[in-house]
């Protein structure tokens, strides 16, 4: 039996790689951007179906098997998400799993943590993560994409983990917690982690 993934996207970074990720999943696994597949249906019966641990299977309204990523993409900036929905990949979401909010935490750690609960990103995270879990069979874990720095992927994080690991460590849904792919930004390169004082940058 096929063992199940759900990948949590945090941030600009961690939407911006899952992006890349889903549609390098999609090559791999001969599924057009659409979530239709490349080859014919009848092509499949027989093949393993190792694509089941990543990817949901539906029905279109012209009855043809549609896939679609067993993922929520969440970010406080609107604009990430809204550039993936528009993209080539865009109609591949679920567009209920793509969380957007309107106040960006500038890079601000403590203000993402702030935002994660008085916005209730965390409560709108978690009832997409939990009805995602309860559909599968045998889930087996989270991979979590975000930033190390910066607002949301560090700060709206940093909840999104201590609610999951309330919410499934304890159950027996999910044994291995999950792995974390953190992303860390490149201070040389980072204007913003720069400050000028008589006439000197300072980092």
């Amino acid at each position: 039996m096929v063992r199940e993934v759900i990948c949590l996207h945090v941030g600009q970074a961690g939407c911006q790689i899952g992006n890349e990720l889903w549609e390098l999943l999609c090559l791999e696994h001969d599924i057009r951007p659409d979530g239709l597949l490349k080859v014919p249906e009848e092509s499949l019966i027989g093949k393993d179906d190792t694509w089941k641990s990543f990817f949901s299977e539906t029905q279109n309204l012209e009855g043809r098997t549609r896939f679609t990523g067993r993922c929520v993409m969440v970010d406080t900036d609107p604009s990430t998400i809204e550039g993936i929905m528009h993209g080539n990949q865009g109609s591949f979401y679920k567009p209920e799993n793509m969380l957007s909010y309107k106040q960006d935490c500038r890079g601000n750690f403590c203000e993402g943590r702030t935002q994660a609960v008085e916005f209730r990103i965390v409560d709108s995270t978690m009832d997409r993560l939990k009805r995602m879990a309860e559909n599968c069979d045998n889930l087996q874990g989270f991979l979590v994409f975000h930033s190390l720095a910066g607002g949301t992927g560090s700060g709206v994080t940093c909840e999104l983990l201590a609610n999951m690991r309330d919410d499934f460590e304890s159950g027996k849904k999910v044994i291995n917690y999950g792995k974390r792919c953190g992303i860390l930004r490149d201070e040389r390169r980072d204007l913003s982690t720069m400050v000028r004082f008589g006439g000197q940058v300072l980092r």
